[in-house]
């Protein structure tokens, strides 16, 4: 929403949408994955909710990281650091985790 808060639609056999983040939390934006979604907060930090299965919520980057996008996949997540760098979290069955790319790339 315009104010910064998410509203989530849609299937909520796994927690999508009882686990949304309340009202309070501002967001700059939303992901969706499958069957999680990832947002990024005002202050650059993300959040996470929904299925965690593969630990796409386990894993999620410490608070003191900070993010300016993030892209949620089928079960992972990947994000852009302030500083230019990639992370990525959650399922690796594919080794979606071991091609982020390298620094300088």
């Amino acid at each position: 929403r315009v104010d910064g808060s998410v509203v989530c639609w849609g299937d909520k056999h796994i927690g999508q949408l009882n686990r949304v983040p309340s009202i309070e939390q501002k967001f700059t934006s939303i992901s969706a994955g499958a069957l999680h979604t990832c947002g990024i907060r005002i202050d650059g930090s993300v959040v996470c909710w929904g299925d965690n299965d593969w630990q796409q919520l386990n894993r999620v980057p410490s608070i003191e990281q900070k993010f300016t996008s993030i892209s949620a996949g089928a079960n992972h997540t990947c994000g852009i650091r302030v500083d230019g760098s990639v992370v990525c979290w959650g399922n690796n069955r594919n080794r979606q985790l071991n091609g982020v790319p390298t620094e300088g790339f």
